[in-house]
């Protein structure tokens, strides 16, 4: 082997030394994965902690006070029947409600699990809409809000619509329960249900605190609620807008968000019908109703 001239040893060297750099440089990557990678790891660990600590509240309370006001009842610490009304009315308001946070918790442990698969029925949605809000209004009325629902219709849609109730009810219910939630201080809450052939809109609208943009992504991830702190502001466990994405995605549709902060809030999510849905006989009835006491 002869040896290098100087030319050639420069070339030499130049290339080890460019080699060199790329596998820092490889190295420098790697570990910036691994770091966020980590970081990611961590905030979920928190989040998760958090939640936990959220569903404790969430259940205990409710579960609390069910047990405390029917013991009035049954130790006859309710003297007259208004009384026993009224205590029965808001046992059954706690009761519907840890109902519909357990619906969520199911829900997101099944999405969780691969095994949230749709069910396909042919759907009266004016039916299972009204359903729906009519078990809201009187949640909104308790924060001093108006729930109101326009209709529009365009031609050449039939009475039925290929879906999944039960996914469909949950996405409204999730929307129209965030809307109440974070619309307090506003005029009330609107949804506007708009209706084409082969899909149907359902915009849900308030005028409360409103979402920073840099935020409109951050809220639909799991666990995340914007008011985490020791004490938060508002009830809720983090699902919800997590759930109304997973089962869009599920059903093929969207969701979108405008908002600003101290602005409202106005969530859109568009449903398309399911295609496949040819010779379909089955009938789904409105749905499990979401009923809310003061």
């Amino acid at each position: 082997m002869s040896p290098l001239n100087d030319e050639d040893l420069i070339k030499e060297l130049a290339g080890r030394v460019e080699e060199k750099n790329r596998a820092l440089f490889d190295l420098r990557m790697a570990t910036r994965r691994l770091e966020e990678v980590n970081r990611r790891l961590v905030e979920s660990e928190a989040l998760k902690g958090r939640f936990l600590s959220n569903i404790r509240n969430e259940i205990n309370n409710p579960l609390a006070a069910i047990i405390a006001m029917a013991g009035e009842i049954s130790t006859g610490l309710a003297r007259d029947p208004e009384e026993s009304r009224t205590l029965a009315a808001a046992i059954q308001g706690e009761a519907l409600h840890l109902d519909f946070q357990m619906r969520n918790i199911f829900c997101a442990a099944e999405i969780e699990a691969g095994e949230a698969l749709p069910t396909i029925a042919l759907v009266d949605l004016r039916a299972l809409v009204a359903a729906t809000t009519v078990s809201f209004a009187t949640l909104a009325a308790a924060q001093g809000l108006a729930l109101q629902t326009t209709w529009v219709e365009e031609p050449g849609c039939g009475p039925l619509f290929a879906t999944d109730p039960t996914k469909i009810q949950l996405i409204l219910a999730n929307l129209l329960s965030n809307a109440i939630k974070f619309g307090i201080g506003g005029a009330g809450v609107q949804l506007s249900v708009h209706r084409v052939a082969g899909q149907v809109r359902l915009s849900v609208e308030d005028q409360g605190i409103g979402i920073d943009p840099p935020d409109h992504e951050t809220i639909f991830e799991r666990f995340r609620q914007l008011d985490a702190g020791v004490v938060k502001g508002y009830p809720g466990l983090g699902l919800g807008l997590s759930i109304v994405k997973a089962l869009l995605e599920l059903l093929g549709g969207t969701i979108a968000v405008e908002s600003a902060a101290g602005r409202g809030s106005c969530f859109t999510a568009v449903i398309p019908e399911t295609r496949d849905a040819g010779g379909l006989d089955v009938f789904a009835e409105a749905g499990n109703e979401f009923y809310f006491e003061p």
